[in-house]
């Protein structure tokens, strides 16, 4: 079985597009699976119409990659010519090697096409150049079957109708038959955790703010509005959000009747915030990001299944062991929190934003921001029997009020560990919401290299929204400890302890005032340090590391000599130069940079 989406959307010109070789099949091992992305684009230089192949590896510890696999055809009766941008390639069947088991893996294709039925012939002759036998990341080493390689033949059905300039379709097999196994080993569970098993999201004081907000559900009623809000006063940010799915401009213009119908719904609304749609709003900031975007105002692809999986939900299987669906309920469940955070208003009355005019001079002000804080478009998927849409992908643009805190001079990022989206959003409640903190704390202390903060009893119940029990008080102690407990096991804190002046035996009564000033002492895993030390020693020590680089080298060779030098990582110095993890491991493997970002290179070498 396979399936199609399409749907018109501009396509990037040739000179924004990936460059690079031809990739070996040895090279490919280990960045085959499931949600990664092939595109297969038709292009005319010259007249002549010639056909090219972007192929995304898995991100590795280092960071993201991409590469490009190319080939070129002699003639034109040999068919379709796959090349890069810049380069033109002797015939080899690597680059239909690369298609077929990417695709029999589980990958998808997106296809820029005005000629479909080139299209096909290309999947027909990747299907005919299909490896006789893969080692899979899992361990597996996989044979094609005839029936597989009939289906990946099938994939674009020969009776579509031409496509107009600019379509884009995306193929897959619905059932890949080397889908990598995700069941977790007993050594993923052993091994330590680095900073792939992090998620990285805003750090921006009013993004943590919006997190708790939800988590604890603090919209309230105010004067001045009939919508809930709830105030937001973090790290020098202070504002609201609303449940308000209408701006106040458009509100003024509704009948009165009209808009307290609306009230009346986004109360509704508000009674089912929960943890769950905090971790939805970090799941989609991750994913985002994760897209390597190069613009705020970029509208990305969100896959509702990557979301479900962000929470380490699975997919059921079917009777034949292999993959099938999310429960309906799940389903339900985040769409639920997609439409709260689709309604979701920011105002922000004070937010200190970094500047950069066109020389690079920085400059930090406050302002006023007022946006949504994601826009959802456009919606992707299969059209069901009875008319509705099986939506699979969304897309989706930060407003402003977070999009100057994700890319740019100002951004502000932290490292979140996945595992606290898979706790339980009822039964783990307080694990969850002291890792979604602990990770702020971390961010905020990262340039003074804190990274042994001490709090209050009192401070933690009330950003972990726990209250003493009146009648059973040592039930609150004992369910605070485990929460501490369970982050030290899972190894998002290295440890924890009651300060200096913490005294065991407590009296038998009125205790509880002694134990809420009690101070607890926190330290930071290794991950953590390690990944903000380096932001701590870069501003040190990059002058005198970029003195020592000799003139005239390409810029992978310099950016890479400048990094380790300096002993930091890609995501490190990423942050500093102000792009994403992935897009630095490109121009580290030989791809140009654009003017743009070859002057930030070169203030960043330079010191400056």
């Amino acid at each position: 079985m396979t399936a199609t989406r399409r749907r018109d959307a501009d396509p990037k010109p040739p000179s924004e597009r990936t460059n690079g070789v031809l990739l070996a099949p040895a090279s490919l091992q280990g960045a085959y699976g499931p949600h990664s992305t092939l595109t297969l684009e038709q292009i005319r230089p010259g007249g002549e119409t010639q056909w090219r192949v972007t192929v995304p590896l898995r991100p590795g510890p280092a960071g993201g990659e991409l590469a490009t696999a190319a080939a070129a055809a002699p003639a034109a009766a040999a068919g379709p010519t796959l090349l890069t941008s810049t380069i033109t390639l002797a015939v080899r069947p690597e680059a239909y090697f690369t298609i077929a088991a990417m695709l029999l893996c589980g990958a998808r294709l997106e296809i820029r096409a005005e000629d479909q039925t080139a299209a096909t012939e290309i999947l027909a002759r990747a299907a005919d150049s299909a490896p006789a036998e893969l080692p899979l990341p899992d361990g597996r080493r996989m044979c094609p079957r005839a029936e597989d390689l009939d289906r990946l033949r099938r994939l674009l059905p020969q009776a579509a109708p031409a496509a107009r300039p600019g379509t884009w379709i995306e193929v897959w097999l619905d059932d890949p038959p080397w889908a990598v196994q995700l069941e977790p080993t007993d050594n993923d569970v052993a091994r330590p955790p680095t900073a792939d098993d992090y998620l990285v999201i805003p750090s921006a004081g009013h993004y943590a703010a919006l997190q708790q907000a939800l988590a604890l559900n603090r919209f309230e009623p105010t004067d001045g509005s009939r919508f809930p809000r709830a105030r937001l006063e973090k790290g020098g940010a202070r504002g609201y959000a609303e449940l308000r799915p209408v701006t106040p401009e458009q509100e003024m213009l509704m009948a009165p009747e009209e808009a307290e119908a609306l009230a009346v719904r986004m109360w509704q609304q508000r009674e089912d915030l929960s943890d769950l749609d905090a971790d939805v709003l970090d799941a989609i900031s991750a994913a985002w990001l994760e897209r390597g975007p190069r613009s705020a105002s970029e509208r990305v692809p969100i896959y509702v299944d990557d979301l479900l999986r962000s929470r380490g939900l699975r997919p059921k299987k079917s009777g034949h062991g292999r993959r099938g669906g999310f429960e309906p309920e799940q389903r339900a469940d985040l769409w639920r929190c997609l439409l709260h955070l689709q309604d979701i208003w920011l105002d922000i009355a004070e937010a200190t934003v970094v500047d950069q005019d066109a020389r690079g001079r920085r400059t930090q002000r406050t302002r006023a921001l007022q946006s949504r804080a994601f826009v959802m478009t456009d919606r992707i998927g299969q059209r069901r029997l009875d008319g509705t849409m099986d939506v699979e992908a969304i897309l989706v643009t930060p407003g402003e009020a977070f999009g100057r805190f994700l890319l740019g001079p100002g951004r502000q990022l932290a490292l979140l560990s996945s595992g606290a989206l898979r706790y339980d959003p009822y039964r783990q409640r307080a694990e969850k919401r002291l890792a979604r903190y602990l990770s702020w704390q971390w961010r905020v202390g990262a340039h003074s290299g804190d990274f042994i903060r001490t709090y209050r009893v009192s401070t933690l119940l009330h950003e972990l929204g726990l209250h003493v029990d009146g009648e059973h008080p040592v039930r609150t102690r004992e369910r605070f400890e485990k929460a501490l407990d369970c982050l030290h096991q899972d190894r998002m804190i290295s440890s924890w302890q009651y300060g200096e002046r913490w005294r065991e035996d407590l009296p038998r009564e009125n205790w509880v005032p002694l134990w809420l000033e009690a101070r607890i002492v926190v330290e930071a895993p290794d991950v953590i340090k390690e990944a903000y030390h380096e932001l701590d020693r870069l501003h040190q020590s990059r002058k005198a590391a970029a003195a020592a680089l000799p003139a005239g080298e390409a810029w992978a060779a310099r950016l890479k000599r400048h990094r380790e030098q300096l002993g930091i990582s890609q995501m490190a110095a990423a942050e500093q130069i102000q792009i994403s993890r992935a897009y630095l491991a490109q121009v580290e493997r030989g791809r140009e940079p654009s003017p743009a970002l070859a002057a930030k290179l070169r203030r960043w070498l330079e010191g400056g």
